[in-house]
């Protein structure tokens, strides 16, 4: 067991901006409390959990690159800052493995991107271990050799080098050497809670990017009132839709307590990302929605509209592309509130069910 292991350091590397209630600060708390004290937290200064560890180090927050932007020059600019980035962190995460004197030292890094692995492989040893979090994104052919070659480098360089792959009820065999497929584990700041779902409130979570769906959306609040309904709408996107009196708007960055404020007011949560890089993903405000017995609606070709369906609940399937046809969905919605309640309580069990208890995903991670 972990506990039972004396003179460890682990080194939580995150790179990303995080925002309160992202996928990363869910595994940082999920670590168990025995360990918590003995981690070395490398992350972006916003990174909510820096408070619950005695060891913070911050790095220079990576770059946030729009996958639908073609313009090559803008491209090449974006990919050399991410560069410069990427470097800037490795540097810091060396100088600190070169101060550490713990027997044991593991590298547990999560949120990558191609060029953090890379940069990674070039300072592998022997010396320290290494776990890298592995998102399923699919990137352009250049990165994604990048990628695959970094693995490819550190696992000659390092023999103690695993990559663990979630979502295992996605698929049973990782497709990497050293790689393991599992289930994250679930970590939420609430309880599970009983709430009852009734009203007219939508909310849109989240900062408004092009490859999450947002076009699409600015076409529905475009095209149709829908005064039935109230929205609870990201400020930067006032100057792209129409005013109406029901839309309601929350600051960018919103904190964690104002977004659990937002989620319980809401009735229905649209996750419309159509980018092909999200439908393999498993989002940490879905789960949050699920708890909360709050109603999800989301595009039909992300995993997670998967698993609806596999839960007879197909109906909170929508096409995002089409939107003529929203406020006839949501209305079909309405009339069948009360199964669709019923099922979404029924589904919450089953979705459970596919987290890992955090202890032994962490014992599988570190060992």
């Amino acid at each position: 067991m972990i506990y039972k292991k004396k003179n460890k350091s682990i080194l939580y590397f995150s790179p990303y901006s995080n925002n309160n209630y992202s996928h990363n600060k869910f595994l940082f708390f999920t670590i168990p409390k025995f360990i918590r004290n003995e981690i070395y937290l490398l992350a972006p200064e916003n990174f909510s959990g820096k408070n619950s560890t005695h060891y913070f180090f911050q790095l220079k927050k990576q770059i946030n690159s729009n996958p639908l932007n073609n313009n090559i020059i803008t491209k090449i600019f974006k990919t050399v800052r991410i560069v410069r980035v990427s470097i800037y962190n490795i540097i810091i995460l060396y100088k600190i493995i070169k101060k550490i004197t713990s027997k044991e030292i593991v590298v547990l890094m999560d949120g990558v991107k191609p060029f953090d692995i890379f940069f990674l492989s070039l300072i592998s040893k022997k010396r320290f271990k290494i776990r890298i979090l592995h998102e399923n994104f699919s990137f352009n052919f250049f990165l994604n050799f990048i990628q695959n070659f970094s693995y490819y480098l550190i696992g000659k360089l390092n023999n103690n080098f695993k990559i663990i792959e979630a979502n295992s009820f996605l698929k049973k065999k990782s497709s990497f050497i050293n790689g393991v497929v599992t289930n994250q584990p679930l970590h939420s700041l609430f309880k599970s809670l009983t709430i009852k779902n009734i009203g007219n409130n939508i909310f849109l979570p989240g900062s408004y990017r092009p490859e999450k769906g947002f076009n699409n959306v600015k076409k529905i609040l475009n095209y149709q009132k829908m005064n039935d309904y109230n929205f609870f709408l990201n400020t930067n996107s006032k100057n792209e839709i129409i005013h109406r009196k029901n839309f309601f708007f929350f600051k960018d960055n919103l904190p964690y307590k104002d977004y659990l404020r937002l989620l319980k007011k809401s009735n229905f949560v649209l996750f419309p990302y159509t980018h092909k890089m999200y439908q393999t993903s498993v989002s940490g405000i879905f789960t949050d929605c699920i708890l909360m017995n709050k109603i999800p609606i989301i595009h039909k070709d992300m995993l997670l509209g998967k698993l609806l369906e596999k839960n007879k609940l197909k109906i909170l399937l929508y096409n995002f592309y089409d939107y003529k046809n929203f406020y006839s969905r949501i209305k079909l919605i309405k009339n069948k509130i009360i199964e669709i309640n019923r099922k979404i309580k029924k589904f919450k069990k089953n979705y459970l069910n596919c987290f890992t208890n955090p202890t032994e995903f962490w014992e599988e991670a570190f060992n």
